[in-house]
C-alpha cells in the first residue's frame, strides 16, 4: 500500500492540472498503522517502519501542496504520512499516536527529525518516547495538526481550504516549500536557489499573468 501511495503521489506531482494533492485514510481511519506481522513476513530484514520512507519523501518532496485529511485513527507510519503533508486538517474525534517504543521498532531519523521539527522536541517525545495518544483537540495545540472541524463541516472545510490553494500561483507555492523544507540542492547557496526560482517564475506564462495583473491593479 505505501509503495502506490508514493508512486500515486508522485504521478498526481507531475501533472501540471493537478494543483492540491489531498490524502484519506479509506474507510473510517486515516491510518491503524503498518501490519506489523505482514510486514516482517513480506520485507524479512527490513525495519517495518521503514515501509513509508518511499510515501514520506514522495510527499515531502512533491511541489504540489498535500493536504492531510484525518478521521478516526491516525496512527504510527499513518501518522508520519500525515506530518509529511503540508497541511492537516482533522475531525473533531480523531486521534494521533506514534508508538514504536511499544512494538520495539526504530523509526527513521528522517522521520523523527521531521516530527520534531512540526511539534517540537517535547511533544515529539511525549508521542515516541513516552507513546502518548492525542486527542484532535490535544494534537492542534501541539502543532500536530492545523485546523480541527466536527465530523460534519470537515470535508466542507477540506473543500474550501483546497479551493483556496488552487487559486494560487504554483509555482510561488513550490518555492516556498523548497525553502521551508530546505531540500534545495545541497551545493546551492540560498541566492543561488533565490535566483533559479526567479529564472523559472520569469519564463513561466501563469507566473507572469498573475505579476501582470497585480501591477496593473496597482497601477489603476
Amino acid at each position: 500500500m505505501w509503495s502506490h501511495l508514493a508512486a500515486e503521489v508522485q504521478r498526481l506531482d507531475a501533472d501540471d492540472s493537478v494543483r492540491v494533492i489531498e490524502i484519506r485514510g479509506d474507510g473510517s481511519d486515516f491510518s491503524t498503522g503498518v501490519d506489523l506481522v505482514a510486514a516482517w513476513a513480506d520485507r524479512q530484514g527490513v525495519n517495518p517502519s521503514e515501509l513509508t520512507t518511499d510515501a514520506e519523501r514522495a510527499i515531502t518532496h512533491a511541489q504540489t501542496p498535500t493536504v492531510a485529511v484525518l478521521r478516526g485513527q491516525c496512527v504510527g507510519g499513518g501518522a508520519m504520512i500525515a506530518c509529511a503533508c503540508d497541511f492537516r486538517l482533522a475531525s473533531s474525534t480523531s486521534s494521533i499516536a506514534v508508538t514504536p517504543a511499544r512494538f520495539g521498532v526504530i523509526y527513521p531519523s528522517t522521520s523523527v527529525r521531521r516530527l520534531a521539527h512540526l511539534c517540537g522536541p517535547s511533544v515529539a517525545k511525549r508521542l515516541l518516547i513516552a507513546s502518548e495518544v492525542f486527542s484532535a483537540h490535544d494534537a492542534r495545540a501541539a502543532r500536530l495538526v492545523d485546523w480541527v472541524h466536527s465530523d460534519d463541516e470537515l470535508d466542507a472545510a477540506v473543500e474550501a481550504f483546497c479551493a483556496k490553494l488552487a487559486e494560487l500561483a504554483p509555482l510561488s507555492q513550490a518555492a516556498a516549500k523548497e525553502f521551508i523544507d530546505g531540500l534545495g540542492p545541497a551545493e546551492e547557496t540560498p541566492l543561488e536557489a533565490t535566483q533559479r526560482w526567479e529564472r523559472a517564475a520569469g519564463s513561466d506564462p501563469e507566473q507572469r499573468a498573475r505579476l501582470l495583473g497585480f501591477l496593473q491593479r496597482k497601477r489603476g
